[in-house]
C-alpha cells in the first residue's frame, strides 16, 4: 500500500506528508530537479520513483541490483537515475521508460555507499568502502582515469561543487578530502606542479585555489587551524579532526597527491 498521510504520526508536522510503500529499509532518498519526484533506494534492492504531490508510485520498481542500494540521484536535467549498492555495482537509470541505460559500471571491489552526478551531468562520482573514490562517463559508462585513492576508510560520501570543478569525500577515517576534478577528468595525475603556477594557499579563511593567473577560494578554515602559512601543489587537501597525541587540541592534516604530512 502507497499513501499520504498528514498530521497522522504524533511528532509529524501536519503540512508534511509520509510516503509508505517501501519493501524494505529506506537507505537513501532525492528529489527531482523540479521537485515534482522522489527516488529511493532499499534494502530489498530496488529504486522506486515517487510522485511528491500524490505519494504515488511512478511505474514499477527499477530493478537490477542484487545489494542493498546505498545511494541515489537524479541528474541535474532529471531524464536520469544513477544508484550505487552493495552489489559493488553503479547503474543508471531512464527515468521516463525506467529501463537500464547500459550495462551496471563496474571498478569497485566493495560497498558503493555514495554517487552523484556532475552541474553538467556528463560525470558521475562514486565511494565505497574499497576506500577509493572513481569518476565515471555518463555516455559511455567507462571509468575516467585512475581510481582515487588515499582514504584509509569507507568512503561514506561523494559530492561535486556546484561549478564541477571540484569533488570532495568524507571517509570513516575521519578525513574531508577536496579534490580538482578537472584535473583527474582530465588524467593529469602530478606529483608536483610547482612549476605550472598551479597551486593552493593558505590566505586568512580561505583555502585559495591558484590556477591560470586566476584565484578562487574552496576551502574555509577555522581559527585553530590558521597555525602554518601553507603553500601547497597537490591534487587534494584535507582537514582532520583527529587527535594528536602531544598536542591538547585537534590538528589538520595536509595531503600532498595523497602522501600525508602531519604538521605538528
Amino acid at each position: 500500500m502507497v499513501a499520504v498521510m498528514q498530521g497522522e504520526e504524533e511528532h509529524w508536522p501536519p503540512d508534511e506528508s509520509l510516503i509508505i510503500g517501501v519493501r524494505g529499509a529506506c537507505e537513501a532518498a532525492a528529489f527531482s530537479p523540479d521537485g515534482k519526484h522522489i527516488v529511493s533506494g532499499s534494502n530489498d534492492t530496488t529504486i522506486r520513483i515517487w510522485d511528491t504531490e500524490s505519494g504515488q508510485q511512478v511505474g514499477d520498481a527499477l530493478s537490477g541490483h542484487t545489494g542493498w542500494v546505498r545511494s541515489v540521484a537524479f541528474s541535474p536535467d532529471g531524464k536520469h537515475i544513477v544508484s550505487g549498492s552493495d552489489d559493488t555495482t553503479i547503474r543508471i537509470w531512464d527515468t521516463e521508460s525506467g529501463q537500464q541505460v547500459g550495462d551496471a559500471l563496474s571498478g569497485h571491489t566493495g560497498w558503493v555507499r555514495s554517487v552523484a552526478f556532475s552541474p553538467d551531468g556528463k560525470h558521475i562520482v562514486s565511494g565505497s568502502d574499497d576506500t577509493t573514490i572513481r569518476i565515471w562517463d555518463t555516455e559511455s559508462g567507462q571509468q575516467v582515469g585512475d581510481a582515487l585513492s588515499g582514504h584509509t576508510g569507507w568512503v561514506r560520501s561523494v559530492a561535486f561543487s556546484p561549478n564541477g570543478k571540484h569533488i570532495v569525500s568524507g571517509s570513516d577515517d575521519t578525513a574531508v578530502r577536496i579534490l580538482d576534478s578537472q584535473r583527474f577528468t582530465a588524467h593529469q595525475f602530478h606529483t608536483s606542479d610547482a612549476h605550472a603556477g598551479n597551486a593552493l594557499r593558505l590566505a586568512g579563511p580561505w583555502f585559495y585555489h591558484d590556477c591560470d593567473n586566476s584565484s578562487t577560494p574552496v576551502l574555509w578554515v577555522p581559527h585553530i587551524f590558521r597555525t602554518h602559512d601553507w603553500c601547497l601543489y597537490p591534487c587534494t587537501t584535507v582537514l582532520s579532526s583527529r587527535p594528536k597525541a602531544s598536542l591538547s587540541r585537534p590538528y589538520p592534516e595536509i595531503l600532498h597527491d595523497w602522501r600525508k604530512i602531519q604538521h605538528s
